[in-house]
């Protein structure tokens, strides 16, 4: 009776034990995640300076139901940061015409892009023309029209609008916990006609301004 009674108290104690070392191990790891967001903060990684440094259009054609053309926009990216390295993902390009979203595309590229300190990176992000939805087929026809009456002038302003995913590494230093996520809007670039089909940028580079 003796030896089961000794052996029913370290039954009790082991399943006693093992709550308390649970929540000590899980205690410990969410000061550490605390300690490293703390450090993050101090350390304040600066955001990537962007910039649109080309746009082309190719095969562009419009009419007032139907928009046609391929985007080739230019992105040059710099790290400002003297200390920290960046990792890019999820880098979304889109076109807007008087707010209204007509071509979208995404940097195709399998693993993140690294971008080390003090460096800059130039990527040309391939843009196709969205299939109209039936809800907005209105709203694109009266854009359409806008483009055939500004285009009749040489002259087009596209609006440019940007997504990127930034993960910040600092040497042998924990990552961030969290990377994070950027709206940029890099404002109109302009555009004129080459020939009957074919557009090139005009007016030099534009920054990319983060959307809060």
């Amino acid at each position: 009776m003796e030896v089961d009674g000794g052996t029913s108290r370290s039954r009790t104690s082991m399943s006693t034990c093992v709550p308390k070392t649970t929540h000590c191990v899980l205690l410990l790891f969410a000061l550490m995640i605390c300690v490293i967001a703390i450090a993050w903060f101090v350390i304040n990684p600066q955001e990537p300076s962007i910039l649109v440094s080309s746009l082309t259009v190719s095969n562009f054609s419009v009419s007032d139901s139907e928009l046609r053309g391929t985007y080739d926009i230019g992105i040059n990216i710099s790290n400002t940061n003297k200390k920290i390295d960046m990792s890019l993902s999820e880098l979304a390009v889109s076109v807007l015409y008087h707010e209204v979203e007509i071509a979208r595309g995404t940097a195709q590229e399998k693993e993140p892009m690294p971008l080390e300190r003090t460096r800059e990176l130039n990527l040309k992000v391939h843009v196709v023309v969205m299939k109209v939805d039936s809800s907005e087929l209105g709203k694109k026809k009266k854009v359409f029209t806008q483009v055939v009456e500004e285009l009749s002038r040489q002259v087009l302003n596209f609006n440019v609008r940007m997504e990127l995913v930034v993960s910040f590494e600092a040497g042998n230093w924990p990552p961030e916990p969290e990377p994070k996520h950027f709206n940029l809007n890099c404002g109109d670039v302009g555009v004129v006609s080459k020939d009957a089909v074919n557009l090139v940028g005009i007016g030099g580079k534009h920054d990319c301004r983060h959307v809060y």
